[in-house]
């Protein structure tokens, strides 16, 4: 071949561009006008030569072309933004969140850390006698819910039922309503209902 290269592949394509565009002298034409009936533009075509510019001159003119570009900025329709909670803000204690992997039925957030200092995105904590500084996104303030015997008493007190002194004197047996049948009203209606049976008694012992 022509061409004394190893690397033959790649100028077989100019070299059937060449068979396909050359004159041939028996039928006066190419191969190219025979399928097109016209001739193909060559590579040599698409450009012009005119001369060798100026260094200087071209890279002034590649320094103020790349001045006067002015690319769109992008928008990121998809982008969500991270929940920050409100107390945050003032609370004194926090948990972390656990972002490595955890082991089945490990809770996400663990410790209860003092705040020691916070700023827009950043908080520091102190874990283990030591100051770090984690995202403010990885932590969640700590609430205190501390009930007092009379607030528990209040919320619990239609669904404990107190155990009897003795069998004679009890109290709280039965809900109804959301109040409590008192122990002599128990009573009454035990009484009531053997004075029934002996009138009841009596009545039968007459008649029959």
């Amino acid at each position: 071949m022509a061409h004394a290269t190893p690397r033959w592949t790649q100028v077989l394509p100019f070299v059937l561009l060449g068979l396909r565009s050359v004159n041939k002298e028996d039928i006066n034409a190419s191969a190219a006008e025979l399928v097109y009936v016209t001739t193909i533009r060559l590579p040599s075509d698409f450009f012009q030569d005119k001369g060798t510019k100026n260094v200087s001159e071209f890279v002034q003119q590649l320094k103020q072309t790349m001045h006067n570009l002015k690319p769109v900025p992008t928008s990121s329709h998809g982008r969500k933004t991270v929940f920050v909670h409100p107390e945050l803000a003032q609370c004194t204690h926090v948990f972390l969140r656990h972002d490595a992997l955890r082991k089945p039925l490990q809770p996400p957030y663990y410790g209860l850390f003092a705040v020691v200092k916070r700023s827009e995105k950043l908080i520091t904590v102190q874990r283990q006698g030591k100051e770090i500084c984690v995202s403010i996104d990885r932590v969640k303030p700590a609430h205190s819910c501390c009930l007092t015997n009379h607030l528990l008493s209040l919320k619990y007190k239609r669904f404990l039922l107190p155990k009897p002194s003795s069998p004679v004197n009890s109290i709280n047996k039965v809900l109804r309503m959301g109040e409590w049948l008192r122990a002599d009203e128990l009573k009454k209606g035990k009484q009531r209902d053997a004075a029934l049976t002996t009138v009841n008694d009596i009545i039968n012992s007459i008649f029959l």
